[in-house]
């Protein structure tokens, strides 16, 4: 075992891309099954609408209180000791992990539901995910 420290930066930039990459490319796989499905699941559309309305919600709750917990890096503090320090880690993982949430509920809504609102709601999780990256955070 080497005696330096991890990265914790590069290593919640990994975390971050993978979070929302793995929900861009189940958003595609969910796309593309349900293009080529012969006939393509479906359930009452109030119920994609519905599940879309939370995925809101949540990206709501995201960007109005959780955001606010991630505070932002000192001007004498290196990106390394501001990620160092595991409550801004931990606030900006639950701020992400929400964010993530709500785009594969809206996925899964989109599936169900065949609608486009909530597969507009699951690319607006993303963008927003991607925007909220970690230099975003950092400010």
């Amino acid at each position: 075992m080497s005696g330096h420290a991890p990265d914790r930066a590069l290593l919640v930039r990994l975390v971050h891309l993978s979070l929302f990459m793995g929900t861009t490319l189940v958003g595609v796989v969910m796309f593309m099954l349900r293009a080529r499905m012969d006939p393509p699941p479906t359930v009452d559309l109030t119920l994609g609408l519905a599940l879309a309305g939370v995925a809101v919600l949540g990206i709501a709750i995201a960007l109005t209180q959780l955001r606010q917990r991630v505070t932002p890096r000192g001007s004498s503090q290196s990106p390394a000791d501001y990620w160092g320090d595991a409550r801004i880690r931990l606030a900006a993982m639950i701020f992400w992990a929400v964010l993530e949430g709500a785009g594969l509920l809206s996925v899964v809504a989109y599936y169900l539901s065949g609608s486009p609102i909530p597969l507009g709601v699951a690319i607006l999780s993303v963008i927003v995910g991607f925007v909220m990256r970690p230099a975003v955070l950092e400010g």
